[in-house]
C-alpha cells in the first residue's frame, strides 16, 4: 500500500530575526547592550526576508524591533528624568555643627 502523502516544505527561519528576538528579551538584564545590536539584527533579518522567497521569520523579527525600540525609548525617558531631578532638585547644605 502506497501513501502519496506530501510533507508541506518548511520555511527555514532568518537567523538573525531569531537573534534580534532573544537580544530585545535579553535587554531587560543587559541594557542597551541589548537593545541596540537587537534592531540592528531586526532590520537586516527583515531586509533578508523580503529579498529571499521563502525566508520565515519577520514576525520574530519585528517583535524583536518593537520591544526594543520601546526599550530604547524607555531608557531615554528615565535619562531624561534622572538628569531633570539632578537639575532641578535643590541643593541641600550639611547642618552645620557648633
Amino acid at each position: 500500500m502506497s501513501t502519496d502523502a506530501r510533507v508541506p516544505a518548511v520555511a527555514q527561519t532568518e537567523g538573525t530575526a531569531i537573534a534580534s528576538l532573544v537580544l530585545a528579551v535579553l535587554s531587560a538584564v543587559i541594557g542597551p547592550f541589548g537593545f541596540i545590536p537587537a534592531i540592528i539584527c531586526g532590520h537586516i533579518a527583515r531586509k533578508r526576508i523580503r529579498r529571499t522567497p521563502g525566508l520565515g521569520g519577520d514576525g520574530l523579527a519585528l517583535a524583536g524591533l518593537i520591544i526594543s525600540y520601546v526599550l530604547a525609548l524607555l531608557t531615554i525617558l528615565a535619562v531624561v528624568v534622572f538628569c531633570a531631578f539632578l537639575c532641578f532638585t535643590p541643593a541641600v547644605a550639611p547642618p552645620d555643627f557648633h
